[in-house]
């Protein structure tokens, strides 16, 4: 954003006009937002990086810059994720909902750095991370095991309990 134009097309000064007044208080608000937009993506950065990011003039331009570098799934954290998600264990301290809602998590970062987890392989996930030998799951996991039409967990809009969905 640039400050408005002093002078109209025939070279008048224009400056005393309420159009400029008020073009010129709206740059000026921006002005302000931007540099503190500016200010708190360095204050945020270690110290090493803010002299690579801080000659950029607006915080639209640093920003697009540190995501364009930043931003990218790498292998590496691509694969941290995937192991995070084939190593999670259930905590036996936290609920089912807890669980499920972790998982889901796990999903979503999946799916947003463009990686396919199959339906099948999701259910097989989620019978693996159950306790072994705990015979309070028997029931869930033998549903789980031989029953081809459940999708996914979902939360029931109705109760604050999850119900499986088909």
């Amino acid at each position: 954003m640039s400050a408005p134009a002093t002078k109209d097309k025939d070279d008048k000064d224009i400056t005393s006009t309420k159009e400029y007044k008020a073009s010129l208080a709206a740059y000026q608000a921006w002005c302000k937002k931007d540099r503190k937009a500016r200010y708190t993506i360095l204050y945020c950065m270690h110290d090493h990086l803010i002299g690579e990011f801080e000659n950029y003039p607006i915080a639209k331009e640093m920003w697009d810059n540190i995501h364009y570098r930043y931003g990218q799934t790498s292998k590496m954290r691509l694969c941290a994720l995937h192991l995070k998600w084939m190593t999670y264990m259930i905590d036996s301290s936290r609920s089912i909902t807890e669980h499920v809602r972790s998982l889901q998590a796990m999903l979503r970062d999946l799916k947003g750095a463009s990686v396919d987890i199959s339906e099948r392989e999701q259910r097989t996930n989620v019978l693996r991370t159950l306790p072994a030998g705990d015979n309070r799951w028997k029931p869930f996991i033998t549903m789980m095991t031989h029953n081809e039409n459940i999708k996914i967990l979902l939360k029931s809009p109705s109760t604050s309990s999850w119900k499986m969905s088909s």
